[in-house]
């Protein structure tokens, strides 16, 4: 049953939206952790404040958290997609692969578990067996935004240019605005 959503909540997440958008990220921190103040189980929140210890390189933090991210099914995969962005964060590629290839195992049905593959892949220089995974993770979700971005990066990178350039075409069709999009086409 979801508790429903108080204004003061609204009010805090949408200060640290703009505190992040300013840039001023210690304030981003502090509004969302006043939000989760509010609201102790809101996923949304949760999520943010992982997102934000993980960009700040305080791993640590990020990693007390996993317990009740995964208590709360944030990511919908109890918790594994937090432990392999934690991998990933830390530059432990085996433990990466490992969570990700046990992600595509259990929960096979979701893009997110091939992308998850998929990046560990390209982090460790395997990017025909990354470029198979960002497919799959297409497959199960054609709008996956950054299974696209990785998917035309790593066909660039293995001299794939006509792969690229059909990838690259396909995500302009689908996200006709996305400047990122654009300049992958201009480059």
């Amino acid at each position: 049953c979801a508790l429903p959503i108080s204004a003061n909540f609204i009010s805090l997440m949408k200060l640290a939206d703009l505190c992040k958008t300013e840039g001023r990220t210690d304030e981003e921190l502090e509004h969302l952790q006043a939000a989760l103040k509010v609201q102790p189980t809101n996923v949304v929140a949760l999520d943010r404040i992982f997102g934000w210890y993980v960009a700040a390189n305080q791993l640590d933090k990020a990693e007390a958290m996993i317990p009740t991210l995964a208590a709360n099914d944030a990511d919908q995969a109890h918790g594994s997609l937090y432990k392999f962005k934690l991998a990933m964060a830390k530059g432990d590629s085996q433990t990466a692969i490992a969570i990700a290839r046990q992600l595509t195992v259990d929960f096979k049905e979701f893009s997110g578990s091939w992308e998850a593959l998929g990046e560990a892949m390209q982090a460790t220089g395997q990017l025909d067996a990354a470029i198979s995974n960002y497919v799959e993770a297409l497959n199960k979700q054609g709008t996956n935004v950054a299974a696209l971005r990785n998917l035309i990066a790593c066909s660039y990178q293995l001299g794939k240019y006509d792969d690229a350039r059909r990838y690259l075409a396909d995500a302009r069709s689908k996200f006709p605005d996305d400047p990122t999009y654009r300049r992958m086409q201009i480059e």
